[in-house]
């Protein structure tokens, strides 16, 4: 139990950082990108309608990015591919769907021209991950 003693109460109050879970409960945002070089734009145009007052949003924006250019780089025969951008509280999943077998190559890890992406998620996310059902679907969560 914490006490309230009067020179706590007198005491200037500390500036509350990050936002506080939306008394309207989850906010999802879905939509259908074209897979072409503005996608990764739209991407994080979308993400940021959930993510803009988040101390982290510089962090879910570049793995918003990252994800998405997996995907335009990786399957140019893909013409869209789903975004869908959650928020429960200061919690910010986001995943890429694609149709099964769309990759055509993977860069190896650290090449000269890319094989970081997945590199990068990794560093700024909380969690990630891959799963495959009629879909792929790549994602990632950070929380603030």
């Amino acid at each position: 139990m914490v006490e309230d003693s009067a020179s706590d109460r007198n005491a200037p109050q500390r500036e509350r950082r990050g936002p506080v879970a939306s008394p309207r409960g989850p906010r999802t945002r879905r939509v259908s990108l074209r897979v072409d070089v503005d996608a990764a734009a739209k991407a994080r145009s979308v993400v940021d309608e959930v993510a803009a007052d988040l101390d982290r949003r510089d962090d879910i924006l570049l793995a918003t990015s990252e994800l998405v250019t997996n995907v335009v780089r990786h399957a140019p025969r893909l013409r869209a591919a789903d975004l869908v951008a959650r928020r429960d509280g200061c919690t910010v999943r986001v995943s890429v769907h694609q149709a099964k077998g769309s990759f055509t190559s993977l860069t190896p890890l650290g090449s000269r021209v890319g094989g970081y992406g997945l590199g990068i998620v990794d560093a700024v996310s909380d969690r990630w991950g891959v799963e495959e059902n009629d879909t792929v679907s790549v994602w990632f969560e950070i929380s603030d």
